[in-house]
C-alpha cells in the first residue's frame, strides 16, 4: 500500500472492533450507559420505559439490552418527527391546539394589516358594483347601434336587444 493510503488508515487501526450479530442480542448496559449513549437524562430513561418506548430487560431493572433499546428509540423519534405520535396527554394536545390557533389568528391579523387580505363583503360589492355597470352597458347597446346606423328597424333593434339580454341571463345563470 502506498503511504498516503496508510496514513488515511492509521485511525481506524485502534478503532474497536464492531460486535458481531449474535453478540449485539445479547449487550447489557445500565440505565446510565444507556442514558449517556442515547445523550438522555437516567430520568428521560425512566420515562420512556414507563411510556412504553424503551423495553426493560428482564434481568432487573438497571440491566437494559443495548440492541433493542437502540432500535426503539430510533422508531419513537422517528414516529415522533413524521407526527404520528401523540404522547397521550390531552392537555397538551389541547395546549398545542390552542397554539396553533393563536399563530393561525395573528398570520392573518398581519397579513390583513400589510394588505394581503380584504373582507369577503368588500370584494362581493365590489363586484356587484362593476357587474352592474357592466349589465348597464351591454343593455344600453341596441339603443345606440340604432341611433349610429339609423338603418335598422324597430325589429333590428329589438332582435339585437333580446340577443344580448339572453346572454346576460345565460352567464347569470352560470351557462
Amino acid at each position: 500500500m502506498s503511504d498516503e493510503v496508510i496514513d488515511l488508515l492509521a485511525p481506524f487501526e485502534s478503532a474497536p472492533v464492531v460486535a458481531s450479530e449474535p453478540e449485539l442480542h445479547t449487550l447489557r448496559c445500565s440505565r446510565a450507559e444507556l442514558a449517556a449513549f442515547l445523550g438522555l437524562t437516567t430520568r428521560r430513561i425512566n420515562q420512556l420505559v414507563e411510556d412504553g418506548v424503551l423495553p426493560q430487560a428482564p434481568r432487573g431493572r438497571s440491566a437494559y439490552n443495548l440492541r433493542e433499546a437502540v432500535l426503539a428509540y430510533g422508531t419513537y423519534l422517528s414516529e415522533r418527527s413524521r407526527g404520528r405520535l401523540g404522547d397521550g396527554d390531552p392537555l397538551k394536545a389541547e395546549r398545542l391546539r390552542q397554539a396553533k390557533e393563536a399563530a393561525d389568528k395573528l398570520a392573518l391579523q398581519n397579513a390583513r394589516a400589510r394588505g394581503e387580505l380584504v373582507e369577503a363583503a368588500a370584494v362581493e360589492r365590489e363586484w356587484g358594483d362593476m357587474l352592474r355597470g357592466v349589465r348597464a352597458a351591454m343593455l344600453s347597446i341596441p339603443s345606440r347601434v340604432a341611433s349610429r346606423l339609423g338603418t335598422l328597424t324597430p325589429a333590428d333593434v329589438a332582435a339585437i336587444d333580446r340577443e344580448i339580454r339572453d346572454v346576460l341571463s345565460d352567464t347569470a345563470e352560470g351557462r
